[in-house]
Protein backbone atom coordinates (compact mmCIF):
# COMPACT_ATOMS: atom_id res chain seq x y z
CA UNK A 1 0.00 0.00 0.00
CA UNK A 2 1.53 3.57 -0.85
CA UNK A 3 2.29 6.17 1.66
CA UNK A 4 -0.68 8.63 0.05
CA UNK A 5 -3.19 5.93 0.48
CA UNK A 6 -2.47 5.01 4.42
CA UNK A 7 -2.91 8.59 5.25
CA UNK A 8 -6.11 8.71 3.48
CA UNK A 9 -7.19 4.84 5.32
CA UNK A 10 -5.95 6.33 8.68
CA UNK A 11 -8.41 9.21 8.40
CA UNK A 12 -11.97 7.38 7.15
CA UNK A 13 -12.89 6.30 10.67
CA UNK A 14 -13.12 10.35 11.55
CA UNK A 15 -16.09 10.83 9.00
CA UNK A 16 -19.57 10.39 9.95
CA UNK A 17 -21.31 11.01 6.22
CA UNK A 18 -20.26 8.45 3.88
CA UNK A 19 -20.77 10.55 0.90
CA UNK A 20 -17.59 12.99 2.23
CA UNK A 21 -15.60 10.18 3.14
CA UNK A 22 -16.10 9.62 -0.70
CA UNK A 23 -15.48 12.55 -1.73
CA UNK A 24 -12.27 13.03 0.63
CA UNK A 25 -10.95 9.10 -1.02
CA UNK A 26 -11.47 10.90 -4.43
CA UNK A 27 -9.86 14.26 -3.57
CA UNK A 28 -6.65 11.86 -2.99
CA UNK A 29 -7.03 10.45 -6.69
CA UNK A 30 -7.48 13.33 -8.15
CA UNK A 31 -4.53 15.36 -6.18
CA UNK A 32 -2.41 12.27 -7.08
CA UNK A 33 -3.01 12.14 -11.06
CA UNK A 34 -3.27 16.06 -11.74
CA UNK A 35 0.40 16.66 -11.31
CA UNK A 36 3.78 15.28 -10.44
CA UNK A 37 3.67 13.35 -7.11
CA UNK A 38 6.33 14.60 -4.79
CA UNK A 39 7.45 13.90 -1.27
CA UNK A 40 4.81 16.09 0.52
CA UNK A 41 1.90 15.16 -1.60
CA UNK A 42 0.56 12.36 0.95
CA UNK A 43 1.29 15.30 3.98
CA UNK A 44 -0.89 17.74 2.31
CA UNK A 45 -3.78 15.37 1.44
CA UNK A 46 -3.63 14.30 5.52
CA UNK A 47 -3.89 18.18 5.98
CA UNK A 48 -6.96 18.60 3.84
CA UNK A 49 -8.94 16.55 6.21
CA UNK A 50 -9.65 19.27 8.32
CA UNK A 51 -11.23 20.69 5.61
CA UNK A 52 -13.71 18.22 4.32
CA UNK A 53 -14.37 17.51 7.95
CA UNK A 54 -15.73 20.76 8.27
CA UNK A 55 -18.61 19.54 5.36
CA UNK A 56 -18.94 16.68 7.49
CA UNK A 57 -20.05 18.02 10.34
CA UNK A 58 -22.17 20.91 8.49
CA UNK A 59 -25.82 20.33 9.34
CA UNK A 60 -28.59 19.63 6.50
CA UNK A 61 -25.69 19.47 3.67
CA UNK A 62 -26.30 17.15 0.63
CA UNK A 63 -24.59 16.82 -2.35
CA UNK A 64 -24.61 17.89 -4.94
CA UNK A 65 -22.96 21.05 -3.28
CA UNK A 66 -22.94 24.62 -4.87
CA UNK A 67 -21.22 28.01 -4.29
CA UNK A 68 -24.00 29.09 -2.10
CA UNK A 69 -23.72 26.01 0.09
CA UNK A 70 -19.64 26.57 0.42
CA UNK A 71 -19.66 30.05 1.02
CA UNK A 72 -22.09 29.60 3.90
CA UNK A 73 -20.03 26.42 5.23
CA UNK A 74 -16.58 28.08 4.35
CA UNK A 75 -14.85 31.48 5.65
CA UNK A 76 -13.02 33.08 2.61
CA UNK A 77 -9.89 32.50 4.55
CA UNK A 78 -10.75 28.88 4.69
CA UNK A 79 -11.29 28.88 0.95
CA UNK A 80 -8.33 30.36 0.03
CA UNK A 81 -5.86 28.13 2.51
CA UNK A 82 -7.91 25.23 1.22
CA UNK A 83 -7.37 25.97 -2.30
CA UNK A 84 -6.66 22.48 -3.57
CA UNK A 85 -9.45 21.16 -1.86
CA UNK A 86 -12.03 23.92 -3.10
CA UNK A 87 -10.76 23.35 -6.93
CA UNK A 88 -11.60 19.70 -6.39
CA UNK A 89 -15.03 20.32 -5.47
CA UNK A 90 -15.66 22.85 -7.70
CA UNK A 91 -14.36 20.60 -10.29
CA UNK A 92 -16.70 17.91 -9.36
CA UNK A 93 -19.42 19.52 -8.91
CA UNK A 94 -19.21 22.12 -11.81
CA UNK A 95 -19.58 25.53 -9.45
CA UNK A 96 -17.44 28.53 -9.42
CA UNK A 97 -16.91 30.33 -6.17
CA UNK A 98 -16.33 33.92 -7.52
CA UNK A 99 -15.21 37.15 -5.52
CA UNK A 100 -18.93 38.04 -5.11
CA UNK A 101 -20.26 34.57 -3.92
CA UNK A 102 -17.65 35.06 -1.34
CA UNK A 103 -18.82 38.39 -0.38
CA UNK A 104 -21.93 36.90 0.31
CA UNK A 105 -20.62 34.54 2.18
CA UNK A 106 -18.87 36.36 4.79
CA UNK A 107 -22.11 38.98 4.93
CA UNK A 108 -23.84 34.97 5.84
CA UNK A 109 -21.25 34.04 8.33
CA UNK A 110 -21.18 37.92 9.96
CA UNK A 111 -25.07 37.93 10.13
CA UNK A 112 -24.72 34.25 12.32
CA UNK A 113 -22.09 35.99 14.09
CA UNK A 114 -24.25 38.74 15.54
CA UNK A 115 -27.04 36.34 16.30
CA UNK A 116 -24.46 33.69 18.15
CA UNK A 117 -23.03 37.47 20.44
CA UNK A 118 -27.22 37.83 21.39
CA UNK A 119 -27.59 34.08 21.98
CA UNK A 120 -28.89 33.70 25.62
CA UNK A 121 -30.03 37.20 25.53
CA UNK A 122 -33.28 39.34 26.08
CA UNK A 123 -33.04 40.76 22.73
CA UNK A 124 -31.76 37.74 20.58
CA UNK A 125 -35.53 36.81 19.82
CA UNK A 126 -35.95 40.16 18.42
CA UNK A 127 -32.64 40.07 15.86
CA UNK A 128 -34.37 36.33 14.91
CA UNK A 129 -37.29 37.99 14.23
CA UNK A 130 -35.51 40.94 13.02
CA UNK A 131 -33.82 38.77 10.59
CA UNK A 132 -36.51 37.07 9.14
CA UNK A 133 -38.03 40.59 7.88
CA UNK A 134 -35.12 41.68 6.33
CA UNK A 135 -35.74 38.38 4.41
CA UNK A 136 -35.84 40.27 0.56
CA UNK A 137 -32.07 42.22 1.34
CA UNK A 138 -29.25 41.26 0.15
CA UNK A 139 -27.12 39.52 2.82
CA UNK A 140 -24.77 42.39 2.63
CA UNK A 141 -27.35 44.97 3.73
CA UNK A 142 -28.67 42.38 6.37
CA UNK A 143 -25.18 42.42 8.18
CA UNK A 144 -25.02 46.15 7.78
CA UNK A 145 -28.83 46.06 9.50
CA UNK A 146 -28.18 43.62 11.77
CA UNK A 147 -25.18 44.96 12.85
CA UNK A 148 -26.55 48.36 13.70
CA UNK A 149 -29.67 46.45 15.68
CA UNK A 150 -27.24 44.40 17.32
CA UNK A 151 -24.87 47.04 19.20
CA UNK A 152 -28.03 48.82 19.70
CA UNK A 153 -30.02 46.18 22.12
CA UNK A 154 -26.47 45.23 23.34
CA UNK A 155 -26.06 48.85 24.77
CA UNK A 156 -28.83 49.59 26.26
CA UNK A 157 -29.78 45.44 27.26
CA UNK A 158 -33.22 45.66 25.23
CA UNK A 159 -35.62 43.40 26.64
CA UNK A 160 -39.03 44.98 25.45
CA UNK A 161 -40.05 48.46 23.78
CA UNK A 162 -37.32 51.38 24.13
CA UNK A 163 -37.95 54.97 23.85
CA UNK A 164 -36.86 57.67 21.28
CA UNK A 165 -34.07 58.67 23.89
CA UNK A 166 -32.31 55.48 23.78
CA UNK A 167 -32.08 55.93 19.96
CA UNK A 168 -30.70 59.77 20.51
CA UNK A 169 -28.20 58.27 22.60
CA UNK A 170 -26.97 56.32 20.50
CA UNK A 171 -26.84 58.19 17.69
CA UNK A 172 -24.83 60.56 19.36
CA UNK A 173 -22.11 58.22 20.01
CA UNK A 174 -22.24 56.79 16.39
CA UNK A 175 -24.01 59.04 13.92
CA UNK A 176 -22.85 57.46 11.09
CA UNK A 177 -25.25 54.01 11.93
CA UNK A 178 -28.34 56.19 11.11
CA UNK A 179 -28.90 55.07 7.89
CA UNK A 180 -28.39 51.05 9.11
CA UNK A 181 -30.50 52.28 12.65
CA UNK A 182 -33.58 53.50 10.37
CA UNK A 183 -34.97 49.81 9.07
CA UNK A 184 -34.32 48.70 12.97
CA UNK A 185 -36.86 51.07 14.34
CA UNK A 186 -38.97 50.74 11.61
CA UNK A 187 -39.33 47.25 12.52
CA UNK A 188 -40.23 47.47 16.14
CA UNK A 189 -43.09 49.81 15.05
CA UNK A 190 -44.58 47.75 12.54
CA UNK A 191 -43.90 44.20 13.16
CA UNK A 192 -43.56 44.44 17.27
CA UNK A 193 -46.20 47.26 17.29
CA UNK A 194 -43.65 49.16 19.31
CA UNK A 195 -44.31 53.64 19.76
CA UNK A 196 -41.28 54.60 18.61
CA UNK A 197 -39.77 56.62 15.61
CA UNK A 198 -36.17 58.00 14.43
CA UNK A 199 -35.20 61.51 15.59
CA UNK A 200 -34.84 63.72 13.19
CA UNK A 201 -31.87 65.34 12.58
CA UNK A 202 -31.00 67.80 14.26
CA UNK A 203 -28.32 70.65 13.95
CA UNK A 204 -27.89 72.66 17.26
CA UNK A 205 -28.33 76.43 16.93
CA UNK A 206 -28.31 76.26 12.89
CA UNK A 207 -23.66 75.81 12.90
CA UNK A 208 -22.92 72.70 11.27
CA UNK A 209 -19.38 72.75 12.50
CA UNK A 210 -17.78 71.67 9.02
CA UNK A 211 -20.66 74.11 6.88
CA UNK A 212 -20.75 76.82 9.08
CA UNK A 213 -18.83 79.48 7.01
CA UNK A 214 -20.69 78.83 4.30
CA UNK A 215 -23.93 79.05 5.60
CA UNK A 216 -22.94 82.55 7.07
CA UNK A 217 -22.15 83.40 3.73
CA UNK A 218 -25.43 81.96 1.78
CA UNK A 219 -27.29 83.91 4.61
CA UNK A 220 -25.27 87.21 4.08
CA UNK A 221 -26.12 86.93 0.50
CA UNK A 222 -30.18 86.46 0.69
CA UNK A 223 -30.56 90.25 1.82
CA UNK A 224 -34.33 91.03 0.99
CA UNK A 225 -35.92 87.59 1.37
CA UNK A 226 -39.16 88.49 -0.92
CA UNK A 227 -36.65 89.21 -3.86
CA UNK A 228 -34.37 85.89 -2.30
CA UNK A 229 -34.76 83.09 -5.15
CA UNK A 230 -36.41 79.82 -4.38
CA UNK A 231 -33.01 77.72 -4.74
CA UNK A 232 -31.28 79.93 -2.39
CA UNK A 233 -33.48 79.66 0.34
CA UNK A 234 -33.93 76.32 -0.16
CA UNK A 235 -30.00 75.70 0.04
CA UNK A 236 -30.35 77.90 3.39
CA UNK A 237 -32.50 75.78 4.52
CA UNK A 238 -31.09 71.99 3.50
CA UNK A 239 -27.44 73.15 4.97
CA UNK A 240 -29.26 74.30 8.18
CA UNK A 241 -30.88 71.44 9.24
CA UNK A 242 -28.47 68.74 7.58
CA UNK A 243 -30.21 67.91 4.75
CA UNK A 244 -29.01 67.41 1.00
CA UNK A 245 -32.12 68.89 -1.32
CA UNK A 246 -33.58 65.82 -2.25
CA UNK A 247 -33.88 64.63 1.49
CA UNK A 248 -35.20 68.16 1.91
CA UNK A 249 -38.64 67.30 -0.50
CA UNK A 250 -38.92 64.19 0.99
CA UNK A 251 -38.26 64.74 4.56
CA UNK A 252 -39.96 67.96 5.81
CA UNK A 253 -43.61 67.80 5.69
CA UNK A 254 -44.28 71.61 5.96
CA UNK A 255 -44.63 73.88 9.19
CA UNK A 256 -45.69 73.22 12.37
CA UNK A 257 -46.27 77.04 14.42
CA UNK A 258 -43.69 79.46 13.57
CA UNK A 259 -40.62 77.89 15.46
CA UNK A 260 -40.76 74.35 13.87
CA UNK A 261 -40.86 71.92 10.87
CA UNK A 262 -42.32 68.79 10.55
CA UNK A 263 -40.48 66.59 9.34
CA UNK A 264 -41.21 62.53 8.90
CA UNK A 265 -40.04 61.85 11.90
CA UNK A 266 -40.85 64.35 14.19
CA UNK A 267 -40.77 68.42 14.62
CA UNK A 268 -37.41 70.44 14.21
CA UNK A 269 -36.91 73.43 16.20
CA UNK A 270 -36.27 76.49 14.00
CA UNK A 271 -34.02 78.59 15.08
CA UNK A 272 -34.95 82.20 15.45
CA UNK A 273 -32.43 83.73 13.40
CA UNK A 274 -33.86 81.92 10.56
CA UNK A 275 -37.48 81.88 11.33
CA UNK A 276 -38.75 84.06 8.86
CA UNK A 277 -36.20 82.50 6.27
CA UNK A 278 -37.98 78.61 6.89
CA UNK A 279 -41.42 80.71 6.68
CA UNK A 280 -40.58 82.33 3.45
CA UNK A 281 -39.28 78.81 1.67
CA UNK A 282 -42.39 77.44 3.55
CA UNK A 283 -44.59 79.64 1.65
CA UNK A 284 -43.09 79.34 -1.48
CA UNK A 285 -43.44 75.30 -1.57
CA UNK A 286 -46.99 75.51 -0.29
CA UNK A 287 -46.88 73.98 3.02
CA UNK A 288 -48.06 75.10 5.76
CA UNK A 289 -45.71 77.91 7.88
Amino acid sequence: MSRLAREVDLRMPLFEQPWVAHLYKNFAEWSANRSVRTPRLPENVGKAVDFFLILDRADDLRPPLTADAMVKVFSSKALRSNLNASTFLQEQFGFIVDGKARAEGQSHALIEDKLAAAAGTPWHPYLLSYRAWLADKSARTVAQYMGVAEAFCRQFEISGPFSQQELVEFLASAPSARTNLGPWVSFVRKHLGWTVTLPPKVISAPALRTDAARLERLLGGIGDLSEASTPDLEEVVALAFGFNKRELAKEVLGGSGPRYLQTRNGPVEVPERIARLVATWLQRRGGKA
